[in-house]
This record gives C-alpha cells, structure tokens and sequence, in this order.
C-alpha cells in the first residue's frame, strides 16, 4: 500500500537513518530499493539549508516531537526541489522511541507563485498608495482656491487620510496574516489630534481581523474629529475608550467624553458624518448606540465576536 501511494513516505530509525523510502521518494532522489540502508538524505541537501534543517530535525529528534520544516533536496535529475516535510514520532508497545515517520511534499512551484503574487500585491498596495496622495494633494488644492469651502474641504481630508491609514494597516495585516490589537489602533487614530488633555482606556488588548480594523479606524476617526469640533478635544474635557465583552457573541467599545460645555449636538442624522458612521458600521455587522449620560456623551460600539480575532 505504502508503495503505490503517490505521497513521497519515509521511515528513519532512532539515529536518523533510513529504515524505508516508498517508490515516490526512492524515484525523488535516484535511490535502489537496496540502497536505503546506505543512503543519506543530507548529502542531497542544499547547502544554504542544510543548518535549518539539521537544526530542527536534531531538536525534534532529541525531544521525540512532531516537526515541520521546508528545505531544498537535489532531485535525481540534480535539480533541487524546495520539500515540505511533516514527520512525527513513532514508539514501540513499551514506549521505546524508534525513530521518525513522515512524508515530504513538493512545494516548489507553490511557493514559487505565491511570491509572485505577493509581488503584484506589493505592487498594487504602492499604487493605491499613491491614488489617496493624489486625492488628498487634489482636497488640498481645491481647499486653498474655495475658502468658502475650506471646512468642509478640510473635513473631507481627514476622512480621506483615514481611509489611507485604515489601508497601511489592513495591507501589512495581509501581509503577515496576523491581526491588529485594538489599542494600537486607537493610538494611531488619535495620534494626528494629541496631545489630548484628560485620555483614559481599559481592555483595549484584543485583537481585530483586518476587515473590522479599517471599518473601525473610520468609525473612530469620525468620532474623534467630531470630537475636536464639538466635544472634549475642542475643550479640554475627558475621554475615556473601554471594550468589554457582552456576552459570547458580542464585544462592546465604549467611547465616553465629557466636554466642558455641551456643545456638541445631539444628533446629526441625515448628515454626511452621521452615514459614514452608518455604512463602516453595517459593513462589519455592527450596531452604534448614541446617549447623554448628564454631562457625558456616551457612543456604544457592538461588534460580533466573529469579526474579532483570537
């Protein structure tokens, strides 16, 4: 059975060496059936790979683990493959250890467009990149030559800069597939608006998925400039952002100012903020709840646990 699977398997005993090659990975490497017991699989090794390799499969070795690890092998034909290697440890009845089982996997070309996809990706990122300097270059022009729309123009700006700074991050997250802590996020959006007289935050630690990262950057950079023309950041009042969790389908961001005049309006519905606000919420299933608390404005902000990351 073993040797009719197309999969290139592979036994080794408790030093490392050979025990069985089946047909695929005996054919991999040139290798006789008969020359298995003298054949070493690190003399096919490329040499640029050959520490990693040893390195990860001695440590598995000497503490009887599972392992993974890619490398590149020199195929019968000299040309080298780039092998993933999956391997785990196998013991006798009395919990001897007897060596290494594991099947290797060629990756090569794999790899090979997956680094060329993220090259185009790479690419594209930069000329998006450009796209919003453009546009905010084009605000900026346009701000200057109608000063009687230089407020709005200015507003549009902001909007336009959030919409680029939710992007860097939503790209590097791709990138790494890893996700964004949400106080990192808080930090870089209301960087542009310190120093900030009276800031407070608790359990801002848990991580976001990208998607939710660039719908909540706008929805905290509308709420902070907001905030700077009509609330605490236009007065020297408090803010405080605290997240919790509801309950195990729902994560709950909690933005609290108290300016030191209630200036600001009570509700814009219909207005431009108010939509946006609208739309980056819908768009990651989130519900936006709105109260004067006495003195203190509090915006609640319910996120789906789903939309948050582990």
């Amino acid at each position: 059975m073993l040797e009719g699977v197309p999969a290139m398997l592979w036994l080794g005993d408790a030093q490392g060496k050979c025990l069985f090659l089946n047909r695929a990975q005996r054919e991999f490497w040139g290798v006789g059936i008969d020359e298995i017991s003298t054949f070493s699989w690190a003399r096919t090794l490329h040499p640029d790979d050959l520490s990693h390799l040893q390195s990860t499969f001695g440590k598995a070795m000497a503490n009887q683990l599972d392992f993974e690890v890619e490398a590149r092998y020199k195929r019968a034909d000299g040309v080298y493959r780039l092998l993933h290697t999956s391997a785990r440890p196998r013991f006798s009845a009395t919990g001897e250890f007897l060596g290494m089982s594991g099947v290797n996997a060629d990756v090569t070309e794999r790899r090979a467009s997956e680094q060329r996809v993220a090259m185009l990706t790479q690419e594209l990122s930069h000329r998006i990149k450009n796209l919003f300097s453009v546009v905010g270059a084009l605000i900026s022009v346009t701000k200057r030559e109608n000063a009687a729309s230089s407020t709005a123009m200015e507003s549009l700006r902001r909007r336009v800069f959030a919409l680029s700074a939710a992007y860097d991050n939503t790209h590097a997250l791709a990138a790494h597939e890893s996700s964004r802590n949400l106080g990192d996020l808080v930090q870089m959006v209301l960087a542009p608006f310190q120093p900030i007289h009276s800031f407070s935050s608790r359990g801002l630690d848990y991580q976001l998925t990208p998607k939710t990262t660039a719908s909540l950057a706008l929805i905290l950079n509308e709420l902070v400039t907001n905030s700077s023309k009509y609330g605490s950041l236009s007065s020297q009042g408090s803010l405080e952002i605290t997240a919790s969790e509801i309950d195990r389908e729902w994560n709950l961001i909690t933005w609290a100012e108290k300016p030191v005049e209630r200036s600001q309006p009570s509700s814009d519905e219909g207005g431009f903020g108010s939509q946006l606000l609208e739309f980056a919420a819908r768009d990651i299933g989130a519900e936006l709840t709105r109260e004067w608390r006495g003195e203190t404005l509090v915006i609640g902000i319910m996120i789906p646990r789903e939309k948050t990351a582990e």
